[in-house]
C-alpha cells in the first residue's frame, strides 16, 4: 500500500515541480489533474471515480477541490480539511493572548457600516483590519482606513464580483508585521517552516526565524490534540507594536488546512515524507489492516 498524492496543477506554480519530484522519490504515487479547462475537467470522473475508499489519498490544492474532496467523496484520509476547526471563534479562544489580533470584535459584516464611526484607533494609525471568520477565506484579510471609512468599506462589499453581507467578520487594530513565517504541523510536530514575508513583501530565498519557530512550538500546546486536523500550518508574526506590553514581540496570526496551503521555501521532501507516513497511519487505522 502506497500513498497516492492528488495535486492540484498551476495552484503553486512556483515548487509545483519541486513537490512533485519529493513525491515520486518518497515512493508515492501522484496524480495531477488540471481543472482550469471546464469544458473537459469533470470532478466525478476525474477523481471521484478515478479513486476510491482502499486508496491511501490525499490531497493537496485549493481550497475549493479541498472542499469539493471533503464533501463529495468517501476517499480515506482524502484531505485534512475539518473547515468548521478554522473558523476564527472556533480556535481564537486556545490562543488567546498569543494571537496577535488579541483585541478584537467580531459581527455580522451586514452591521460593519454601522459600527464604522464608532471604530477609532489612532495609537493603530486610525487603520482596522477585517477578515472573514470562516475558514474557506471568503474574502482577503484586508485594511480599512477610518478616516475614509465609506469609500474603503464601498470598496471591499463590491470586491470580487460583490460579497456576501450575511457573514461573519473579525475586526481588530492594524499592526506593523515585521516578518511573517510559516510552520507545518504534521501529527502534533513542528516538521518544516521558513519565513515568507519581510515588511509586507514575499520572499523568494529561504529564511528560518529560529524565534518564529520556538514560539509556534510554545503556542501548540493550547491546542486540542489532532486540532485543528491532524496536519495544519500556523503562522507567526514577529510585530512592531507597544500594544503588546510595550514590547515587539512574536504573535499568532492563524492557522490553515496543510492540504490547501502554500509551503513557500520549505522543504518538500520533509513536508512529503511526513504526510505519507501520517496518511499511512491514517487509512490504516480505519481499515484495521
Amino acid at each position: 500500500m502506497k500513498p497516492i498524492w492528488i495535486v492540484e496543477k498551476y495552484m503553486f506554480p512556483e515548487y509545483e515541480e519541486e513537490l512533485v519530484a519529493a513525491i515520486k522519490e518518497s515512493g508515492a504515487g501522484c496524480y495531477l489533474f488540471d481543472d482550469t479547462d471546464i469544458f473537459k475537467f469533470n470532478f466525478d470522473k476525474d477523481i471521484k471515480e478515478r479513486f476510491n475508499d482502499k486508496d491511501c489519498t490525499i490531497f493537496y490544492g485549493s481550497l475549493q477541490r479541498g472542499r469539493d474532496i471533503y464533501s463529495k467523496t468517501n476517499l480515506i484520509p482524502g484531505v485534512f480539511l475539518t473547515l468548521d476547526n478554522y473558523e476564527c471563534y472556533k480556535y481564537y479562544g486556545y490562543f488567546g493572548n498569543q494571537l496577535m489580533n488579541t483585541e478584537y470584535l467580531m459581527m455580522g459584516l451586514n452591521d460593519f457600516k454601522r459600527w464604522g464611526s464608532h471604530l477609532s484607533v489612532p495609537e493603530f494609525h486610525n487603520k482596522i483590519f477585517i477578515r472573514p471568520s470562516n475558514g474557506y477565506k471568503s474574502f482577503p484579510g484586508q485594511l480599512i482606513d477610518l478616516d475614509n471609512f465609506d469609500k474603503d468599506y464601498d470598496t471591499l462589499i463590491k470586491s470580487y464580483g460583490g460579497i456576501d453581507l450575511d457573514q461573519l467578520v473579525v475586526i481588530a487594530p492594524y499592526h506593523n508585521i515585521i516578518r511573517e513565517s510559516r510552520f507545518a504541523v504534521i501529527n502534533g510536530k513542528i516538521v518544516d517552516g521558513c519565513v515568507y514575508m519581510v515588511n509586507g513583501d514575499k520572499i523568494t530565498e529561504r529564511m528560518v526565524d529560529d524565534g518564529a519557530l520556538e514560539y509556534a512550538k510554545s503556542v501548540l500546546q493550547y491546542l486540542p490534540p489532532e486540532f485543528p486536523d491532524p496536519a495544519f500550518t500556523i503562522d507567526i508574526a514577529y510585530v512592531e507594536d507597544a500594544k503588546f506590553n510595550g514590547e515587539d514581540g512574536y504573535k499568532v496570526i492563524e492557522i490553515n488546512s496543510l492540504c490547501c496551503a502554500g509551503l513557500y521555501q520549505m522543504d518538500k521532501k520533509l513536508i512529503v515524507n511526513a504526510m505519507n507516513a501520517l496518511i499511512f497511519e491514517k487509512h490504516k487505522d480505519y481499515w484495521g489492516y
